[in-house]
C-alpha cells in the first residue's frame, strides 16, 4: 500500500520495520546508519566499480535520504563523487529513475538502498557527468592518450 494511503501508525510501523531490515545490512553492505528529524543517512561500504576488465577503488558513499529525493556524497575528496553524480550530490538515474521514485515513494529503503548501491557500481559512458578513467589513480587529465 503506498505510503500517502497509511495511517500515522502504519507509516510508522513500515519505518520501524524498514530500518530493522536496513541494520541487517551491516556491517556488509552499510557502515553505519542513522536518522535524524526525518532524513536517513546511510554510510556505505567502500565500492568497486568494475568497467571494461578494470576495477575501480570508488570509496565508501553516504547516502542522504529524504522523503523525495537522495543526494550522494563520497569521501574520495574528488569535484564529483561518481562519474553519475553531479558536484552537488544529485544523481543522474537514467533507466533506474522510476524504480528510485516508486521506492522512496513508498518508504521501501531497503530495495532504495540496494537499487543505489548497484547504481553506484556502474557505469554508462553515454549518460556521465565525467569519464570513469578520472578514478583511475594513475590518470592524467594532461596525458593526450
Amino acid at each position: 500500500r503506498a505510503a500517502s494511503q497509511m495511517t500515522r501508525q502504519e507509516r510508522e510501523a513500515k519505518a520501524q520495520s524498514e530500518f530493522a531490515a536496513l541494520t541487517k545490512m551491516v556491517p556488509e553492505v552499510i557502515r553505519t546508519l542513522s536518522t535524524d528529524h526525518g532524513r536517513l543517512t546511510v554510510v556505505l561500504q567502500p565500492l568497486v566499480l568494475e568497467h571494461e576488465d578494470c576495477s575501480y577503488d570508488m570509496g565508501s558513499y553516504t547516502l542522504h535520504i529524504d522523503s523525495d529525493r537522495v543526494r550522494i556524497a563520497n569521501d574520495n575528496g574528488r569535484d564529483y563523487p561518481h562519474p553519475h553524480v553531479s558536484s552537488d550530490g544529485i544523481p543522474c538515474w537514467g533507466n533506474l529513475g522510476s524504480v528510485i521514485a516508486k521506492a522512496l515513494g513508498e518508504r521501501e529503503y531497503v530495495g532504495l538502498v540496494t537499487a543505489i548501491v548497484a547504481f553506484l557500481q556502474s557505469y554508462n559512458a553515454r549518460d556521465a557527468y565525467r569519464d570513469i578513467e578520472q578514478w583511475d589513480p594513475d590518470y592524467n587529465a594532461d596525458d593526450s592518450d
